[in-house]
């Protein structure tokens, strides 16, 4: 029996999890801020009509903040994660087939059914992610993932809808795809976009209309299989399919300018043990690291930015190891006279660990096993009594560099101090 596919979507993903602890939110303009309070990466509806959009600087708006009586709330990565896995949760117990797409999206696939009984489905799903999460989503459901990403943005865009669009027929396609613009494909990026606009491709349908050969010589096979998803016919795999990144980078600007070597240090060695956590994850490991420093851009006197790579004796996923060679780059490129406003670490060289060969000459010493044991104790210890619970000294007890988070709310579900009471 054919499947069908469904894209669950979170609307307005970070602000939802803003209300959901804070009712009072609900038809109010409310805008997520980024790191250090810098630019809007989520807006509410409301926001958006009085013409704040997401991506801009939070200083470029302050008139229409003040005017409309904008709430502002810093980014609270904590509780947006927590909140995700709740809501993958959920639809889990729905489906039994399901891809985690992003933080906000997921796919499910089920067997195809009658038209009535999917709707009820799609329906379903928002009213149980809404009862047991307080956060409100959106169905698309088609025989492909891009035609589900298509009737996703439907299901958000009307409000006919109700939050759930079902493209079953062809007809029905055919009118979707006519009022797409080419550049809301899911997979069309800016420079196609761009390019297909001026051979007068202006709508997701006269892009299907084209040639096989003349989207695969012009576009690639990736663009074939789009345009053929467009079409009805699945190509994108189903299921996990994340690939190893060949490097990972982890980084954050201060709060304030820093100039202290020991202030680097610590911020590095917090970069370093995330990059070492998305590592172990994906089980592989590196074989270097790669530090980089800068002063602020408009600082013309002053100016400075720099970037130091070493390579690892072996290939590893020790969080220590790769702490002692970052701070032996950092030492290559430090100026104690320059401020700095930004510190972050790659990973290098990453290749995933089943694959990793034995040493002809070396057996494992007893030191890697001492290490791997502290660190899985670390990591459990974490796990369980919460992030930084027990760390390496270089990290510090008190950051006086942090990120600015002014409008900063409580993490509520990863805190037992700031659970919500009745």
């Amino acid at each position: 029996m054919k499947k069908l596919i469904a894209l669950i979507d979170c609307n307005q993903f970070y602000v939802s999890c803003e209300r959901a602890f804070n009712p009072s939110l609900e038809g109010r303009p409310v805008i997520v801020l980024s790191n250090n309070d810098g630019c809007t990466v989520s807006c509410s509806p409301e926001a958006k009509q009085i013409g704040i959009p997401v991506g801009v600087p939070v200083f470029q708006y302050r008139k229409e903040i003040e005017k409309h009586g904008v709430v502002m709330c810093s980014s609270n990565y904590a509780l947006y994660s927590d909140m995700s896995s709740r809501v993958m949760k959920v639809l889990a117990d729905c489906a039994s087939e399901i891809e985690v797409y992003s933080i906000d999206e997921a796919f499910l696939r089920f067997h195809q059914a009658p038209g009535g009984e999917i709707m009820r489905f799609a329906s379903h799903l928002r009213q149980q992610v809404r009862k047991k999460t307080g956060i409100p989503v959106s169905v698309g459901v088609a025989v492909s993932k891009t035609l589900a990403k298509l009737a996703n943005r439907i299901a958000k865009k009307n409000p006919s809808c109700q939050g759930v669009c079902y493209l079953s027929d062809k007809a029905q396609i055919s009118l979707a795809l006519a009022q797409t613009a080419v550049g809301d494909i899911w997979g069309i990026g800016r420079k196609y976009t761009a390019w297909l606009e001026s051979q007068k491709v202006h709508t997701a349908l006269q892009f299907v209309d084209l040639g096989d050969t003349w989207i695969r010589k012009r576009m690639t096979i990736k663009g074939l299989a789009t345009a053929w998803e467009l079409r009805g016919m699945p190509c994108l795999p189903f299921g996990d399919t994340r690939t190893h990144n060949r490097e990972i980078c982890c980084s954050l600007s201060f709060g304030r300018p820093v100039q202290r070597l020991e202030e680097i240090r610590e911020a590095l060695t917090r970069h370093v043990l995330q990059a070492v956590s998305q590592l172990r994850d994906q089980q592989a490991v590196a074989g270097g690291v790669g530090v980089f420093i800068h002063s602020h851009r408009r600082d013309i006197t002053h100016a400075y930015a720099n970037y130091y790579s070493i390579s690892s004796p072996q290939l590893s996923d020790d969080p220590f190891l790769f702490i002692r060679l970052a701070f032996r780059a950092l030492n290559k490129i430090y100026r104690p006279e320059i401020s700095y406003v930004k510190t972050g670490v790659f990973l290098l060289d990453i290749s995933p660990k089943q694959y990793l060969p034995p040493s002809l000459f070396e057996e494992e010493s007893s030191r890697d096993k001492t290490s791997e044991a502290l660190i899985q104790a670390m990591e459990h210890i974490n796990r369980r009594w919460g992030k930084h619970t027990v760390r390496p000294a270089t990290m510090g007890k008190k950051v006086s560099w942090d990120i600015k988070r002014d409008h900063l709310s409580n993490p509520h579900t990863t805190s037992w101090k700031h659970l919500p009471e009745c």
